[in-house]
């Protein structure tokens, strides 16, 4: 079964009325990019190492990095994790991130943005809030909503959404990495 979840930002309002904002130049900006790596990298120490199996005390990839217990130690210390696949999971919510797969302008009232992109298995939901802040300090959008879309059972739901003003942007991403931790708790 394929592991393609879609989830696509609508954003809208403008923080910069004196900025003028082109498709073109979004799409430039975005189209191709792991989202989830441009704004929080993975280290490249965690990046080449191998999830080991707790049951059976082997790597569940072939052609990773293969460590010592001291090693992944040093790792869990320094990163919180000992292989890439355990700090995806807990800095992104996704494994592998998530590809802007396009920008579009969408008609009817205000013209709002949508961005899609993908992403395995689910949404990235750690960096929801964190991409909501970096479009709205970047491009100057206001309202910011994130919708998934699962194709396998055709579920639609909103996933995250806010208004922002650049005075309390960090109180929203405060409050909304805080109700994602709560909910994966």
């Amino acid at each position: 079964m394929p592991n393609l979840y879609m989830t696509m930002i609508l954003c809208r309002g403008n923080l910069f009325p004196d900025k003028e904002l082109t498709i073109a130049q979004l799409s430039k900006k975005l189209e191709a990019t792991n989202i989830c790596e441009a704004l929080r990298p993975m280290p490249p120490e965690v990046q080449s190492v191998g999830k080991v199996s707790m049951k059976e005390g082997t790597y569940l990839e072939r052609d990773m990095v293969r460590v010592s217990d001291e090693e992944r130690a040093e790792l869990v210390k320094n990163y919180g994790h000992d292989n890439w696949y355990d700090w995806a999971l807990a800095n992104w919510g996704a494994k592998w991130g998530a590809n802007i797969m396009g920008v579009f302008e969408c008609g009817g009232d205000c013209r709002p943005i949508a961005i899609t992109m993908s992403s395995a298995w689910c949404a990235p939901h750690h960096m929801l809030p964190t991409i909501a802040m970096w479009l709205a300090k970047t491009f100057g959008f206001q309202y910011i909503t994130f919708i998934g879309h699962n194709p396998y059972d055709c579920s639609v739901m909103i996933l995250w959404e806010g208004r922002h003003d650049l005075e309390v942007a960090q109180d929203v991403i405060e409050v909304a990495t805080k109700d994602a931790e709560a909910n994966d708790g």
